[in-house]
Order: structure tokens, then sequence, then C-alpha cells
């Protein structure tokens, strides 16, 4: 995880800086997995820094047609993230805004995707079972369930699943139909 200082000034400045960059008004839930997908920011440090940043008038609340509430960056906001934005390092900025957009662009084709980490029962040995699943208009299309031997091998999969699982579901399916075989070589 990222620190930057005591304040919470680096977290309330990438969330400015990601919600101004993306562009459109989004859920409460959308933000927060925007904010906290690459692990720079906690979600309790996230949620404070948010409620913070609405009070100060940085960020807006409006109710959409449908009832959903949506937040936007205000002007003050834009004037804030303006000036400061420089103060986030730049792998850090491109790497988030690369993450939120693909997030945003899988939400909005009704995609969602989950990995779960459990501990093997103690009956059967020891290691972790990862269980990751995607899902398009809430149907499963792809999941997969492995047992490894390490909490580091299990954490090592969950994060390259959840940065890249349109990726891993076409390679699994072309490994499983034979189309490649570079894998075997």
């Amino acid at each position: 995880m990222y620190s930057y200082n005591q304040d919470n000034s680096f977290v309330k400045l990438f969330i400015l800086y990601l919600m101004k960059n993306i562009g459109i008004p989004l859920d409460y839930n959308t933000i927060s997995e925007v904010v906290i997908q690459d692990e720079y920011v906690g979600y309790f440090d996230f949620a404070q820094c948010f409620a913070e940043l609405l009070d100060a008038g940085h960020i807006s609340e409006t109710k959409t047609e449908d009832g959903r509430v949506v937040y936007s960056v205000t002007e003050t906001g834009e004037h804030v993230v303006g000036g400061l934005s420089d103060d986030i390092m730049v792998t850090i900025r491109e790497k988030s805004l690369k993450s939120a957009l693909k997030l945003i662009s899988l939400r909005r084709r009704g995609v969602d995707m989950r990995c779960e980490i459990t501990e093997v029962d103690a009956t059967e040995g020891f290691g972790y079972y990862v269980y990751c699943v995607i899902t398009e208009q809430k149907r499963e299309v792809f999941s997969v369930r492995i047992r490894v031997n390490t909490r580091e091998q299990a954490l090592a999969i969950k994060k390259n699943f959840m940065e890249n699982p349109e990726n891993i579901q076409k390679g699994a399916l072309a490994l499983l139909t034979g189309d490649v075989n570079y894998i075997f070589s």
C-alpha cells in the first residue's frame, strides 16, 4: 500500500484524480472499487477520505432518474486535482487510471469478476484454494478453482486474475481447445 502522509492528502488527491479523469458520474461502490483495486489505498482510508471530500464540497452527490445516487468532482475539486495531480507518481497515475477505465468498461458490459482465497481444510493437508469467476450479464461465463501450496501463490493468482480476467479466460479457452500449443514446447 502506498503511503503519503498522516492526513490522507494522497488518498483524497488520488480519489479526485481518478474521478476527474474517468469523467462520468459513478456510484459509491464503483468509485470504491476503482480506487482500491490496485491496492494503493485501503478501503477504510477510502471511506474516510471520500466522506471528507464530500463534506468539503470537492465531490457532489446527484440522484439519477432511476433513483441511484452518483458522485462527480465539483469545480473546486477539479481545481485541487489540476494543481496537485503531479504530486502523484506518474506510474501510479497511469496504472490506476488504466485499471479504472478497464473496470468501468467491463461494468458497462455487465461483466463482473471475483476471486476468493480459502485455506484448505486441515484434514486435507496444507494449502489454499483459489476460486476465480467471471460473470457477464449475471451469467457465469468462466470459473476455475485451483489448489496451491502457499498463500503467496494464491495472492499472485488473485492479483493476476483481477488485473487480466479477459486474457486469462481467453488463454484458458485457447489451451483447452488446442488453439495454441506454445505452452507445451
